[in-house]
């Protein structure tokens, strides 16, 4: 079993969207994966698997009358489980992040947990990296969004969490310019790069229908979410080939 927290230094990043379809990518290659929707705020992930959750992960955190089979929820897809959480509390009412180290190891059966963590600096994030040990950073290809991705890095440095890679999410323009710059991001950093998911109008309609998009399309962002989730396994996991329409018939 490994954890990882999948983190970005400020909101808008798609990290969430990346996060649904890692897990849908890796529990179709056989992987028992469990996603953790960990932004209480947004409860993002849980919307986008459609999840209308009686008891979620705040209940757990909060009661000590709550057990962990209790908010685990199907997803409808095979090998594929998500722990929601519901945006009705604030982050100062949480007080029960010591109890998510045993969460996890309770959680053994599964070959993967995702943490999709709320976006920013806070101490949230921090518990989240700590508890898991291992995280992802999502940022976009901005001054900004790179100075956030290197804090969370020295965040990660300080705590003793290792960095499983960062990905550059939105890339407008030819992603061969970007391709160029990576060695500059990966030594900034101290980070390898495994994605570079390119700007598509598709992607952020996905978002909106709340759909998977690699469920039904091996577009560029699709190949790219394919080799996010081979770098996550340390495996070659190749996308469906395209089923071609005949001619006649």
């Amino acid at each position: 079993m490994k954890a990882i927290s999948w983190v970005s230094g400020k909101g808008g990043t798609g990290k969430t969207t990346i996060v649904g379809n890692i897990g849908y990518i890796l529990s179709k290659s056989g992987f028992k994966t469990i996603l953790v929707d960990a932004d209480h705020g947004l409860s993002c992930l849980t919307r986008l698997f459609k999840i209308n959750a009686r008891v979620d992960l705040i209940d757990l955190l909060k009661s000590n009358y709550v057990d962990l089979k209790d908010i685990v929820y199907p997803t409808g897809i095979e090998n594929l489980f998500i722990i929601p959480s519901k945006d009705r509390i604030k982050v100062s009412e949480i007080r029960g992040f010591s109890r998510l180290k045993g969460m996890f190891n309770s959680l053994n059966s599964f070959d993967y947990i995702l943490i999709d963590a709320p976006a920013g600096l806070g101490e949230t994030i921090v518990n989240l990296m700590a508890v898991t040990g291992y995280y992802v950073i999502v940022a976009q290809p901005t001054p900004w969004s790179i100075d956030a991705a290197l804090k969370l890095k020295l965040i990660g440095d300080k705590i003793g969490a290792k960095p499983e890679g960062f990905i550059l999410n939105d890339v407008e323009g030819k992603i061969s310019m970007f391709k160029d710059a990576v060695p500059k991001f990966e030594k900034l950093l101290g980070v390898r790069c495994i994605g570079l998911i390119p700007h598509d109008k598709k992607v952020k309609l996905s978002s909106i229908k709340l759909e998977i998009m690699a469920e039904n399309s091996t577009n560029r962002a699709v190949r790219e979410y394919y080799r996010i989730a081979s770098a996550i396994a340390g495996l070659n996991i190749k996308p469906p080939k395209r089923r071609l329409l005949p001619f006649f018939g």
